[in-house]
Order: C-alpha cells, then sequence, then structure tokens
C-alpha cells in the first residue's frame, strides 16, 4: 500500500500547480511588503542576468557568473560584489551554458560542450582569454529525460596543480572525473556523487549517497588523487548538506542543507551551528530551491535561489547576498511551533509570515531528522505529550497523531472559537465549515485542520460490468463487499492459476486501516467517558474479516500494490493518496475508468494529520491565531507539494481550475472538468470526522498482524488492544 502512496504522490507532484504570488489574505500578504527583511539584498536585478546557472567568488570579493538575459542572450562576466558588470568575457558556450570556478589566482575556467565535444577555456583574472583544453577521453554528460536543461549540472573544481575535478549530472552519470590540465582523463572519483567543492588546501569536499535500507548520506574531506581520506561522516536526511564552502586559512567551512546554512569544523566535518535559516530571512517559496552559495573574505554569503515553472519547465533565479555576522535586531518576539516532520508549505507559510511580521519569528521544534530511525516518531509523540503534560510545550503545537482530547481535558489547549469569534477578518464561509466544526470536543473548537483526507475505493468499471456486479453504494457492508471481491477474483485464461484478483497486496494492519479506523474509531472509543469497546464481538468479527481478506485468497499476495492488472481490480486509496482529482494510477482517469466510491464502513469518513493547536501557556496568543490564520490562508493552501485536500474553498477552486488548464494537452493524463465534478461531490459527501491517534493506529495495526500470523487469536488481539488502549486513555 505504500508503494500506491508513493506512485499517486509522485503524479501529483508532476502536474501539480506552479506556486503563485501573495494577493493578501485573512492575514494580508500585502500589508506587510515592505518590510521585507533589510539583510537580504538583491544583487541578480543588477546583473541583467534572468538566469545565473553557475557563479563563484574570487579573492577581490567580485562575481564570476555564467547565465542567461531575459531577451536568452547567454552571457559569462565578471560582476563587482553588488552584481554590476565590470567585464564581458566574450565565450562561445555551443548547445549550453557551461561551468565556471576559478582558482586561488582568480584564473577563471569554463566547462563547455559543443556538439558532444567538450572543452575547458581559461582566462586570466582580468577576464582575457589565455587558453582552451580540448578535454579527451572523458565522458559526456547525459540528458536527463524529458528534462529542458539550459546549462550543464554540476561541479566543477581545480587544484593547484592544473588538475580539474568534474562532476556532471546525468541519467546514469552521477561519478566525479579527474583531468589533467593537457585534458587527459586520470580516473574517475567515486559513485552515486552528490557534489563536490574544493578545501582550499588541495582536498575536495564530497557527498555521497548509498541506497540501501534507507539512504543513507555522507560527506567526507579527501585527498581525491591520493584517496587519503581525512575524515568521512553520515549525516540524517535532514541535515545532509548540497555543497560546502571553504576558504583558506579558516578553521571552519559551510555547508548548504535543504533550510539552512550551518559552520561546521574543517578539521573533523562536526556540526558547530547553524549560521542562516533561510525561513528566518524570508528565502522560502514554492517552486523554487536554493542552488548554490558561495561566500567573500567579509563573510557575506551570496545565495543563489532558483525558482521552476512546472508549466513550461523554464527556470528563473535569483541571487541574493546577506551576511553571516549579522543577527536579525528586529525579532522581539519568538513563537515556537512543534512540528514532527518538516513540511515545504509550512516552511514557505514561516517564510512568507516573517516577511509580513519581521519583529516574529517562527521557530520549529522537536522535528524528526532522521526518517530512517524507526524509534523516532515513538520519541517525538513522547516528548511532545510529555512536554503538553507539564505545562510547557511549544506555543503552537500540530497535533498529528497527538490525543488533543487529553490536552483538552487537562485545560492545556486554547479555544480557537473565541478568537473566531473575536475576529472580523475571519470568515467561517471561507473554509470547509463541516470538516472544522468535525474537530469540536466539548463545544469548542481546540484544534484546527489546515487539511484534511479521507479513504474510498477506486472500482474498475468494466470490470464491474463484466462480472454483472452493481454495487450500492450507500446500502454496502463489509459482508457484501467480500461477495463481490470472490465474483471478481477469477482464472480469465482457465489454467487453473488466478490472474485476476479483486485486492492488492496489503498488510493485516494496512487492511484493518481500512475496516476499523475509517468511520468506525469512534464506534470502539468514548473520549468523553475514557472507555474502549475492543473486546466486543463487533471488534473480534473485523478481525476476522481483516484475515479473511488477506488469506483468502482475493489478493494478490505477489503483486506489487500498484498495478490495476495484476494488483487488484478494487484499490483502496487512503489517507492523501486522492487529496486532490487527479490520475488515480499512471493509466486511468478517474472519471474515465473508475468509479469513485464509499468505503462499506460507518459514514464517508475523513481525518487530518495536520492540525493545529495553541499552548494555553503561551505569552503570544494572538500572534500565533495570526499564523494559524496564515496557515490556511489561500496563497499557502494552494500552494505547491502539501498532501491533503485544502480546507480553504477558494485555494480548492483555484488548484482544479490551474491542473486543468496545465493538464490539457496531457492526454490521457489531462483533468477533466467531469474528474472534478465527481471529486466535489463526494467530498461534499463527508460527514463522519475521525480522530486519528497515531497510538491507536500503532496497537491496533500490531495486533491484527500477530493474529493474522497466527501468534495469537482473534480475542486475544482483542483483549490485549483493550487494555493497552484503555491504559493510554487513562493516562
Amino acid at each position: 500500500m505504500k508503494k500506491i502512496v508513493s506512485l499517486l504522490m509522485i503524479l501529483i507532484f508532476t502536474i501539480s500547480l506552479v506556486g503563485c504570488k501573495d494577493k493578501g489574505t485573512s492575514a494580508d500578504a500585502s500589508k506587510g511588503s515592505d518590510n521585507v527583511n533589510s539583510m537580504v539584498e538583491d544583487i541578480s536585478k543588477n546583473s541583467g542576468l534572468d538566469n545565473i546557472t553557475s557563479f563563484k567568488v574570487n579573492s577581490k570579493n567580485q562575481l564570476v557568473m555564467a547565465g542567461v538575459t531575459q531577451s536568452n542572450e547567454k552571457k559569462l562576466g565578471i560582476y563587482d560584489a553588488d552584481g554590476k558588470l565590470v567585464k564581458d568575457i566574450k565565450i562561445d558556450f555551443g548547445e549550453k551554458l557551461g561551468l565556471c570556478t576559478v582558482d586561488e589566482k582568480d584564473n577563471i575556467y569554463v566547462l563547455t560542450e559543443k556538439s558532444s565535444k567538450r572543452e575547458i577555456t581559461v582566462f586570466n583574472a582580468s577576464g582575457d582569454k589565455t587558453k582552451t583544453i580540448n578535454l579527451k577521453n572523458t565522458s559526456k554528460n547525459v540528458e536527463e529525460d524529458g528534462m529542458k536543461e539550459i546549462a550543464l549540472r554540476g561541479y566543477m573544481e581545480v587544484d593547484d596543480k592544473g588538475n580539474f575535478y568534474i562532476l556532471t549530472f546525468g541519467k546514469d552519470n552521477q561519478s566525479v572525473e579527474a583531468i589533467d590540465k593537457e585534458g587527459k582523463n586520470i580516473k574517475n572519483l567515486y559513485t552515486k556523487c552528490d557534489f563536490i567543492s574544493n578545501d582550499d588546501e588541495g582536498n575536495l569536499f564530497v557527498g555521497t549517497m548509498e541506497q540501501g535500507n534507507g539512504a543513507k548520506f555522507y560527506v567526507e574531506r579527501t585527498n581525491p588523487l591520493s584517496g587519503q581520506r581525512i575524515w568521512k561522516n553520515e549525516y540524517t536526511s535532514g541535515s545532509f548538506m548540497k555543497t560546502a564552502v571553504h576558504k583558506k586559512g579558516d578553521k571552519d567551512f559551510y555547508g548548504l542543507n535543504s533550510d539552512n546554512i550551518s559552520k561546521y569544523n574543517v578539521a573533523d566535518g562536526k556540526f558547530i551551528e547553524k549560521v542562516i535559516d533561510f525561513k528566518d530571512y524570508g528565502l522560502v517559496d514554492f517552486n523554487s530551491r536554493i542552488r548554490d552559495i558561495d561566500i567573500n573574505k567579509n563573510k557575506d554569503v551570496y545565495i543563489l535561489i532558483t525558482e521552476f515553472n512546472k508549466k513550461d519547465r523554464s527556470e528563473k533565479s535569483q541571487l541574493v547576498r546577506c551576511n553571516l555576522n549579522n543577527k536579525n535586531k528586529n525579532s522581539e518576539k519568538v513563537i515556537t511551533l512543534s512540528l514532527m516532520y518538516q513540511i515545504q508549505d509550512i516552511d514557505v507559510a514561516i517564510s512568507k509570515f516573517r516577511k509580513i511580521h519581521p519583529d516574529i519569528k517562527i521557530e520549529v521544534k522537536n522535528t524528526i531528522t532522521d526518517i530512517n530511525d524507526p524509534s523516532s516518531y515513538e520519541k517525538y509523540t513522547k516528548n511532545v505529550n510529555t512536554e503538553i503534560m507539564s505545562g510547557k510545550g511549544s506555543d503552537i503545537i500540530c497535533m498529528n497523531g497527538l490525543p488533543y482530547h487529553k490536552y483538552v481535558d487537562k485545560k492545556a489547549l486554547v479555544n480557537l472559537s473565541d478568537f473566531i469569534s473575536k475576529d472580523k477578518d475571519f470568515n467561517m464561509k471561507n473554509y470547509n465549515e463541516k470538516i472544522i466544526n468535525a474537530f469540536k470536543y466539548k463545544e469548542g473548537l481546540y484544534t484546527i485542520p489546515t487539511r484534511y483526507e479521507f479513504s474510498a475505493l477506486a472500482v474498475d468499471k468494466k470490470i464491474l460490468e463484466e462480472n454483472k456486479i452493481n454495487i450500492d453504494d450507500k446500502n454496502r457492508t463489509w459482508n457484501n463487499f467480500m461477495d463481490y471481491a470472490r465474483k471478481l477474483t477469477k482464472d480469465k485464461n482457465g489454467d487453473g492459476k488466478i490472474d485476476q484478483y479483486a485486492l492488492p497486496k496489503m498488510k493485516g494492519s494496512e487492511i484493518m486501516q481500512f475496516l476499523f479506523l475509517n468511520g468506525n474509531y469512534n464506534k470502539f472509543i468514548d473520549e468523553d467517558k475514557k472507555q474502549a469497546k475492543f473486546d466486543s464481538k463487533e471488534f473480534i468479527d473485523i478481525l476476522n474479516l481483516a484475515k479473511e481478506v488477506t488469506t483468502k485468497g482475493i489478493m494478490d499476495t505477489k503483486g506489487d500494490g500498484i498495478s490495476t492488472t495484476t494488483g487488484g481490480n478494487i484499490q483502496f486509496l487512503h489517507s492523501d493518496n486522492v487529496f486532490l482529482p487527479t490520475p488515480i494510477f499512471s493509466n486511468v482517469i478517474l472519471g474515465d475508468k473508475f468509479n469513485l466510491l464509499n468505503l462499506p464502513s460507518q459514514g464517508s469518513s475523513f481525518t487530518s494529520n495536520s492540525t493545529f493547536s495553541i499552548n494555553k501557556h503561551s505569552k503570544y496568543k494572538d500572534e500565533c491565531w495570526e499564523f494559524i490564520k496564515f496557515l490556511i490562508s489561500e496563497d499557502i493552501q494552494a500552494g505547491d507539494s502539501a498532501s491533503g485536500i485544502p480546507i480553504n474553498n477558494a485555494a480548492l477552486e483555484r488548484v482544479q481550475k490551474e491542473i486543468i488548464e496545465m493538464t490539457k494537452d496531457r492526454k490521457p493524463y489531462n483533468l477533466t472538468q467531469d474528474d472534478v465534478n465527481i471529486f466535489n461531490k463526494f467530498i461534499s459527501n463527508l460527514s463522519n470526522g475521525d480522530n486519528e491517534n497515531s497510538q491507536v493506529q500503532e496497537i491496533v495495526g500490531t495486533e491484527t498482524d500477530k493474529f493474522i500470523s497466527g501468534q495469537q487469536t482473534a480475542e486475544q488481539a482483542a483483549k490485549i488492544i483493550q487494555n493497552k488502549v484503555s491504559i493510554m486513555l487513562n493516562e
């Protein structure tokens, strides 16, 4: 089932809308436009370059930049520290813009590719050409399928002996070429290399990734030709460097991470401190990423930001400058936010909110940085739970998987209904009221969802017709669902082998997510009375049904969980799989081949793993409310990358219209208005909000798998679940 999630999310990201400019929201995004952090200067606006593809800082604090003008002219030049042109350098780039770098004497080197031939052109510090080096027996960059490339992507470094180290990214090419000053290949170094960077002492910083039981990320400092390694460190996925910058004589170097620049010790590579948080500087936005950095001797850091337009697959860049030694003197209020995982739309919201409110800093706490650590989730929930129950904790808390009812009973959360009733700028009609009101508890709203998800079935229309099956979506139980599944599982070829299965491959715990956790949560848990009812006959029947689904031959146990031909003709779509009306699978459209049906459970259920609450002990409750409002504003909700259905009505409509427009020429992968109508009709009938509790999910899933594998009976599993959940409810 996780494979289905991955495939669907890839599809969603592929066709999702491009980021949009701020228009104004309940937390008006325009009112602070003049308060953008003054410590960040836009250098690129002085350069005349619309897209900077490669740049370096020389010893004179000048910039060497390659890029494209608005009129699509390729340019290479030397620019002053403010981005103004000093010397226009003439060079024939060929098909693509090349990589550029400088050595310790400020000589300039440019890698170009012309008609499958590669060469390095050398210029002196003044920008005058001195020689051309033809590369012999070196591998050519391979362009990624379908990518609109305007430049060679990668890294080039040169050592004090004139040797070159080139890493260019292609379809199957991620090794580093070591090339002598005559252009001959010395040897190829490393595999699965992500970046190289000169340490200005004859060594390289090298970033690599190793696949296996979860990806592992490494950075090493090494002498590339001798192979002598000075150190090699493993970093978590959340703190892995994209590149490193070191200046000769410095004891430290700086690493570019996904959301910050951090300082490290050159001697051992150990982390020292975070020096720039991009969110705090207002530099995070949808469809943009920090591509590269460089630093001059004054500790001015130049940050190259690339914005990608998915519609025409074009790029535009911005080069900004700030100083590593400056601290934000505007910060007066620090609001802490507990967040389980780093999520792009939250990062963007924090960054944009900072621009509007420069006196407020949102500081994320408790985030899981190593997703490969199986114990990290438990550590997070335990840590946040302990903080809240002890009267401490963050100002704003993402309630993903946390028992917010318990916190309400302990009077630890703010009643958001009070803010809503007093806030003249907040109109509940702008949001999906039914979804929001489903999270009310004891006549108050103590957590507000920013997005929501639902579970459903996608059933192949043609196969149902062939088997003369008419599914009544309103009057259906899990028992008659099993009857349909048995009819759909058959030997179509008559060779004694089943070649058509009803269901895709799933574990018992995944089946239980649909049989129990969707629409039935409140049937077996009474939050008010702190009672569980898992030892009932009804729940034991559900356990037995889950086992029947996995053991009675209606599920393709050899399938991959993705294919609609071998993986099952009734597909379970759960959580964020169907957060927007997009193609369900790689070759079908929702309104064309598949029916979208409710699960045969108690009503049409929905959940949210993105709900936010305000800590009763926060000193900045009003400011917290402003940020939560900003999270559900149209521009943030309509932004790219987030999973879940936007709670903001205008955002959902905007997303749907833009996806229809973007995909109109991508048949059969285009989204139509019919698809949107089916989707909107389905969500309009959602009526049963489930209080998703991660601890209950884990308990039920674990004991279900034990029961199905024969380690215990259904009665024993039910009793264990009953005891564990009862203890949890009364802690």
